[in-house]
């Protein structure tokens, strides 16, 4: 059995942290390494994570001052020793044949990577994450012009890291890693590098076998500031100068396409009940968002026929400015639809 390194970077995460421990040392394939990076953490994170040492030789601790994820990420990686990787969020929990079926179809089907889909977990309530690509190997060829954005404003294709296995040598190989500087959509640009670096990749998107909490600490939930978002843009157009890929991306409408995901994400952000501005403020940042030039003339890139009815009802209602209707959707209706229905 190859030995895999499975990488959880933890911040403050004393809460499920646990629970994640557990599902990762309960793996029906045993020969793995579980790399706990301790970022800087204030609580009990990093007693937890000694607590489960003592009883399991499988486990190896990194405690690092507060430097951020993707830092946690990389730091992890060069401790790793496995011929093969994944990552796991700390308040996450995989399935416990996690790692036996990843391995299984990586070595059955000869790809790179295989990705896996997942469930959202709001409190014990799962709900399935609908599939972008159906189950099966493509070679890159067949999908390099949706690797940064397919048109469904969903963004890039492989968004996450968790919920995935890699080859430890294709990545080092190529320098892969998570820039610091990146805080958000870190996950994809390391997937779009991984990718292009990779001739095939298997997805399986009947099995669940991740899951991916939910709370009000999530990410996703965090007030986002536009500036937070270009940096991603920006170091995606970067890969592609500085590492000189000779692909037809298709990169006009990847970005084209991508200007509207942003402005979905910024949507939902400004309406969201995180947001404390008063209506007539998010109003006015609305208006400054949806009247931009370069958004107007993106919609076109769109794929109306595969984007999911809840993103085309926002797709309608931005490309229209329908400010209002944007905010009483995001703050009050959706957050009520959300733990209840597939996305």
């Amino acid at each position: 059995m190859d030995l895999v390194s499975i990488i959880v970077p933890i911040y403050n995460a004393e809460k499920y942290l646990e629970e994640c421990i557990e599902s990762i040392l309960n793996q029906t394939y045993e020969n793995i390494e579980v790399i706990l990076v301790n970022d800087g953490s204030t609580d009990n994170s990093l007693s937890i994570c000694k607590k489960y040492k003592k009883n399991d030789d499988r486990i190896v601790i990194l405690n690092k001052i507060n430097t951020g994820v993707s830092d946690s990420r990389n730091e992890g990686m060069k401790k790793s020793s496995g011929k093969y990787l994944c990552f796991v969020d700390s308040d996450d929990t995989i399935d416990n044949k996690f790692v036996e079926i990843m391995i299984k179809e990586l070595s059955e089907t000869g790809t790179d990577v295989v990705f896996c889909n997942y469930m959202y977990n709001y409190e014990g309530k799962l709900i399935k994450k609908k599939p972008r690509l159906k189950t099966g190997v493509y070679q890159i060829e067949e999908i390099k012009h949706k690797l940064i954005d397919d048109g469904t404003m969903s963004g890039i294709l492989f968004g996450t890291v968790w919920g995935a296995i890699y080859k430890r040598d294709i990545i080092k190989k190529n320098n892969i890693e998570f820039y610091r500087e990146i805080k958000y959509n870190e996950d994809g640009i390391f997937n779009i590098e991984y990718c292009l670096n990779s001739k095939k990749i298997r997805v399986i998107s009947d099995e669940y076998l991740y899951f991916y909490r939910q709370t009000d600490q999530s990410a996703s939930k965090k007030h986002l500031k536009y500036n937070r978002i270009l940096p991603a843009t920006e170091k995606i157009i970067d890969i592609f100068r500085k590492k000189e890929f000779n692909l037809n991306m298709n990169l006009e409408c990847q970005l084209g396409a991508r200007k509207v995901s942003e402005a979905f994400w910024m949507v939902l952000n400004l309406c969201s009940k995180n947001n404390t501005d008063n209506y007539k403020i998010i109003k006015k940042d609305l208006k400054d968002l949806l009247n931009k030039k370069e958004l107007c003339e993106s919609y076109k890139y769109i794929n109306t026929r595969d984007i999911n009815r809840y993103k085309y009802i926002y797709y309608i209602l931005m490309k229209n400015k329908m400010y209002s209707l944007l905010y009483i959707l995001t703050r009050y209706i959706y957050p009520f639809l959300a733990n209840k229905i597939s996305r």
